[in-house]
């Protein structure tokens, strides 16, 4: 399962996740139904990596879905409950390499096949303030035009 080598992946910045947002292909929309996190969640599908303290103390290694992405927050599809104020690392690969950022469980809720979790994010580097968008469905242009 999970091992104590080393991770060599790149820190996942603001910059870094805007631009994952802002190429997103169009038919991939934010859901204003979602603002919970304070901005728009995009509908995002990917396979991660989540290493985080197991109960025993040792690392543990849980393969997770992406299910949704925000600049605040992740949402997350696992096969096993994990304690809401967990701190753990995410691994995801994006088309240049993978990236690593700190996230900390605010919610674990059991569904159909396993467990929603909802986690903050905590990038690297300088925080980053976004308005907040108030459309059920929105173009990449239009997202490009609000954060830019």
């Amino acid at each position: 399962m999970a091992t104590n080598e080393p991770r060599q992946y790149k820190d996942l910045t603001p910059d870094d996740l805007f631009r994952l947002l802002a190429d997103l292909p169009e038919d991939v929309q934010a859901d204003d139904l979602l603002l919970k996190r304070g901005c728009c969640r995009w509908l995002l599908r990917s396979p991660a990596e989540f290493y985080f303290p197991d109960e025993d103390g040792t690392e543990a290694k849980e393969y997770v879905s992406i299910r949704d992405i925000s600049m605040t927050g992740v949402g997350l599809h696992c096969k096993r409950s994990i304690r809401a104020r967990t701190e753990g690392e995410l691994v995801l690969p994006l088309e240049d390499g993978y990236y690593k950022t700190v996230l900390k469980v605010v919610h674990c809720t059991q569904t159909v096949g396993g467990y929603k979790v909802g986690c903050h994010l905590q990038l690297a580097g300088e925080p980053v303030m976004l308005p907040t968008i108030n459309r059920a469905l929105l173009t990449q242009e239009e997202f490009e035009r609000s954060f830019r």
